[in-house]
């Protein structure tokens, strides 16, 4: 698993490109803010094992990637199920 060592820049650089994320966002609200939160928030949801995982979603292998909840072992899954509300 690979951990991000560097700090995530702000993406809004001039007024077009707030402009282009304004009407994506008007276009499509749940897919805009869905998007950023499934790589910038951890979830917590069900390792397949009777347990629980914290995960987020690694768009350069299309995988979520996390760590078992009660043992911290490394989690690697292709889908995950449905998120646990805590």
């Amino acid at each position: 698993m690979t951990i991000q060592t560097t700090a995530i820049r702000n993406s809004i650089r001039t007024r077009a490109d707030w402009e282009r994320m304004r009407a994506a966002c008007e276009a499509s609200p749940g897919k805009f803010h869905g998007d950023r939160a499934k790589r910038m928030v951890h979830w917590l949801v069900d390792n397949g094992a009777g347990g629980q995982a914290w995960v987020q979603y690694d768009d350069a292998s299309r995988l979520w990637r996390g760590w078992d909840a009660a043992s911290g072992a490394i989690v690697v899954r292709d889908r995950i199920g449905a998120v646990q509300r805590i």
